[in-house]
């Protein structure tokens, strides 16, 4: 980070104050609602030491068992941070008064150039907080951006349209506001047409046609220009570095025949909300019904589709796919332009909207013993699911227990329930490509034994994504009996390293079931659906992996089949984790672990590492999404 960020506006002052007092007094990120909370105290006059003093006050402080030593404090605090983000180690830290107190020092410090020179936490810049967003975009706007491109490597000019829209109140201020836009761009290089029934006082008295790049036209057949060429409304504003961006790119993809970039909106008071981060391609098509915002047509190649666009503001989704090929459209992983209203919102997505056919479905159950688990999982499965096509299949590792006999014995009563037997050992891998071998549903679930319903729809819902050819495996939420996350997708990194994301958070409330899925590196195998031709094809669970690390090796064998690995955020399932084996944090179990662990490493090595997420802006995956501070294009 540079000294730059001495140069933010109150409001993104205020934001990072509070962010940076939360990891050094209560050392952890700040919660959403501690910031909202921090920021308003602020914005209405309250004082930063009287904030200081009461996260000090806080109950969690003291359950902290910390020296209340402000030296002790801001060296833990800086230490952390240069850790981190991988800082020189001999970065000095600002000098503490000895004769100040403890708010005193704490205060000096955190506004202190030094520790304001430092980076944020980014996880704290949660894509779905609109003042993260306003602070990381401020952030972005101080940096320059260079054209790095080999002189080799002839850049495309583009040409702008724009419809006048008499419509909009204030039209002349909006154009003219337009055509600042343009001519604040980094480059020259660019052209505009404005299409207009009339040629009134305004236009002759106006700034606008003495910039020769600048064309009055009245028919669309007067756009007499080749290349590429975008649609803009009266009252969008490009971001500075849009067109330089945007012709590198367009350089270094010849075989592009539309393009399109991310956007957000213009807040009356001067800032920006509410952003609209894009999918690539193959997910935007199935999420979005149409193509809208900054989009740049190749006139030798989309032509049809430009003249669409200029008609009606947008193209269906639909129309694209069947002008072009997946690899000839691009998508600009950089918010480039501003809207005056928000466009993205109310939209579902396609696969959520009631499809008319579901496939087969066989969930596969291990289990041994826990009389009162393998009765509550079937109990939910039989009365509280709602799947018309399902079959059961129980692989029963050796039940001893008479209770738990018994609960088997009834369920074989059922029609759709197979109990295989398959004594010996734990191997939750064997057993279940045991039960795997033994079924007949298109679709195969894992499911634990220790999971109980939350919503009749929840099969439903996991397997829906499913039905998209390129997305092989899905996962549930998992929460804890309070309500919070349990697993929310696994994160990976070289180690092997795996973590549940979302731990110990809430999730988001979703009544309707709209949540739309959204990719990751793995699913756990508590709950985890993939195709049965997939499963036969990669060869199944291997036996090699018995307790741990072999859900994570199945998914990492799917994506190395060039599918996709998703959560399926409306299925939601209690699980009590464990119930039914030993931790991988108990003692017994560490030679195990550390065995798979060696085994995953040599198989994958820096694949662990390589998970990317779905834009190049943003770090994380679904509502744990967050701006990166490292953001370069």
């Amino acid at each position: 980070m540079t000294p730059a960020i001495l140069k933010l506006d109150d409001e993104g002052a205020r934001y990072e104050f509070v962010v940076r007092a939360y990891d050094l007094i209560l050392r952890r990120a700040a919660d959403r609602g501690g910031i909202d909370s921090g920021v308003a105290c602020l914005e209405h006059g309250g004082k930063p030491d009287a904030f200081i003093r009461e996260l000090l006050a806080s109950e969690e402080f003291h359950n902290l068992h910390v020296s209340p030593d402000p030296r002790k404090l801001c060296v833990n605090y800086w230490d952390t941070v240069v850790e981190r983000h991988g800082l020189p180690p001999s970065s000095s830290m600002p000098d503490l008064e000895p004769a100040d107190s403890l708010v005193q020092a704490l205060l000096r410090f955190l506004t202190s150039p030094e520790v304001r020179q430092l980076p944020l936490d980014q996880g704290v810049l949660r894509c779905n907080d609109q003042r993260a967003y306003r602070y990381w975009h401020t952030l972005m706007a101080q940096k320059s951006y260079k054209i790095d491109a080999p002189e080799t490597i002839s850049l495309p000019s583009i040409t702008f349209v724009v419809r006048v829209d008499r419509g909009i109140p204030a039209w002349q201020e909006e154009l003219l506001g337009l055509f600042l836009s343009l001519q604040a761009q980094t480059t020259p290089e660019w052209r505009l047409f404005i299409l207009t029934d009339f040629y009134s006082l305004f236009f002759r008295r106006s700034a606008l046609l003495r910039d020769k790049r600048v064309s009055l036209i009245r028919k669309t057949r007067d756009i007499k220009t080749t290349g590429w060429i975008s649609v803009l409304n009266t009252d969008d504003r490009l971001e500075p570095d849009a067109c330089a961006r945007l012709r590198v790119e367009l350089a270094r993809a010849p075989h592009v025949g539309l393009a399109y970039a991310d956007e957000d909106v213009r807040d009356p008071t001067g800032g920006y909300r509410d952003p609209w981060i894009k999918e690539e391609w193959t997910r935007y098509q199935a999420y979005m019904p149409f193509l809208t915002g900054l989009v740049l047509f190749r006139r030798d190649l989309s032509e049809q589709l430009f003249q669409k666009f200029l008609s009606t503001g947008n193209v269906a989704a639909t129309t694209v796919s069947g002008f072009l090929t997946q690899k000839q459209i691009l998508h600009f992983s950089a918010i480039l332009l501003h809207r005056a209203r928000q466009i993205s919102g109310g939209t579902y997505p396609a696969l959520l909207r009631g499809p008319t056919g579901l496939p087969s479905v066989s969930i596969i159950i291990p289990t041994k013993d826990k009389p009162e688990l393998i009765r509550r999982v079937l109990e939910a499965l039989y009365y509280r699911t709602d799947y018309s096509s399902l079959d059961i299949i129980i692989v029963d590792n050796g039940t001893t227990n008479k209770e738990a006999k018994s609960v088997l014995r009834k369920a074989e009563r059922y029609e759709n329930v197979t109990v295989l037997k398959a004594p010996g050992p734990f191997n939750w891998s064997h057993l279940n490509n045991l039960g795997v071998s033994h079924s007949r549903g298109e679709i195969v679930v894992l499911l634990n034994n220790d999971v109980d319903v939350i919503n009749a729809s929840w099969l439903k819902y996991l397997i829906v994504p499913l039905m998209q050819p390129d997305i092989g495996v899905t996962g549930a939420i998992l929460l804890f009996s309070d309500g919070t996350v349990q697993h929310a997708g696994i994160d990976l990194e070289v180690g092997p390293k795996a973590r549940h994301v979302g731990l110990g958070e809430t999730f988001l409330a979703d009544p309707e079931g709209i949540a739309a899925d959204y990719d990751v590196p793995a699913v756990t195998g508590a709950c985890l659906a993939i195709r049965r031709s997939l499963f036969d094809k990669i060869g199944g669970l291997d036996e090699a992996l018995p307790v741990t690390w072999n859900d994570i090796d199945l998914c990492l064998r799917a994506r190395r089949a060039k599918q996709r690995i998703v959560i399926a955020p409306a299925s939601r399932l209690v699980h009590d984790e464990s119930s039914t084996r030993l931790s991988d944090m108990d003692i017994s179990q560490r030679q195990i672990v550390r065995n798979a662990q060696k085994l995953i490493q040599q198989r994958y090595g820096n694949e662990l590492g390589s998970w990317k997420s779905r834009n190049a802006q943003i770090k994380g995956f679904g509502p744990y999404e967050y701006w990166s501070l490292n953001y370069d294009i």
